[in-house]
């Protein structure tokens, strides 16, 4: 799989559960997965087409850097 991307119409605020998912997408070389993750994604409108995203890891163990959230 390459890159993806998805358009919809927010009307209200949205919460997505993103537990990982082990195995459903094969592993590459020299590339780091991650082995478990469990977060949340809150998408809030915001005003003329604009949201405003969050996201939340409930990983106690897992750090991000700010390039990973922005």
């Amino acid at each position: 799989m390459g890159s993806r991307d998805i358009r919809g119409h927010i009307i209200k605020v949205s919460t997505v559960d993103a537990p990982s998912v082990a195995g459903l997408v094969p592993e590459k070389d020299n590339i780091f997965r991650i082995p478990e993750s469990k977060g949340k994604w809150v998408i809030l409108p915001v005003g003329n087409d604009r949201v405003k995203v969050t996201y939340f890891s409930t990983n106690r163990s897992m750090r991000c850097s700010t390039g990973m959230v922005n």
